[in-house]
C-alpha cells in the first residue's frame, strides 16, 4: 500500500494506492479498468465507463501540468511524509506572519505609540519600556499592522510578557 497526496490546481487529494488495480482518493475507493501509455507524453486512463486521455506538459520540480479532456491541470505529487513536512512548513510560515512583540526585560511601559489597526513600518517606535531607570525604545521587527495591543501606558510587564501581535 502506498501513500501520497495530490495537490491539483490547489486543492488537496489523499491517495493510497491498494495495489493492481485499486486506489483511495479521499476515502472513495475507484478500480482503474485500464492505464497505459500511447507514447511518451500521451496516456490513456479508463475507470468504469469513464476515459481519459491524459497528455503531460511541462514540469518544474514537483509540479506537473497535464491536459486531460482539454482542460489543463496543475498536478503536484507529495509522498505521505512530503506532505506533512510541506504542511509543518506552511503551518510556520503562517505563524511567522503574526509576529508577537515581547518585552525584553521587566519594565514599565511609559509610552505607547501605536494601536490596534496602526500600519507600521520596520525600525517604527511601537512603544518605550522603562526598565532600570532607562528608557528602552521598542521597533517593530517588521512592516505590518497592529492585530492585538496587550498593554497599556503605565503597565508593569514582566520578561517575555507578550505586549503587542502584528499581523
Amino acid at each position: 500500500m502506498i501513500d501520497f497526496v495530490i495537490e491539483l490546481n490547489n486543492k488537496k487529494y489523499s491517495v493510497i494506492y491498494k495495489g493492481g488495480k485499486k486506489i483511495i482518493i479521499n476515502n472513495s475507493e475507484y478500480t482503474i479498468d485500464e492505464f497505459y501509455g500511447k507514447n511518451e507524453n500521451e496516456f490513456l486512463l479508463r475507470t468504469g465507463r469513464k476515459v481519459y486521455n491524459i497528455v503531460s506538459g511541462k514540469s518544474e520540480g514537483s509540479a506537473f501540468t497535464y491536459n486531460i479532456g482539454g482542460n489543463l491541470y496543475r498536478l503536484k505529487l507529495y509522498t505521505a511524509l512530503q506532505h506533512i513536512i510541506q504542511s509543518s512548513r506552511e503551518s510556520i510560515q503562517s505563524k511567522e506572519k503574526h509576529s508577537e512583540i515581547k518585552a525584553p526585560m521587566p519594565g514599565l511601559i511609559v509610552k505607547l505609540h501605536v494601536q490596534k489597526g496602526s500600519v507600521v513600518k520596520k525600525g517604527q517606535s511601537l512603544l518605550v519600556l522603562e526598565a532600570m531607570k532607562m528608557e528602552n525604545e521598542i521597533q517593530s521587527p517588521r512592516d505590518g499592522k497592529i492585530k492585538e495591543v496587550r498593554i497599556k501606558s503605565g503597565t508593569s510587564v514582566e520578561k517575555n510578557e507578550i505586549l503587542i501581535v502584528m499581523e
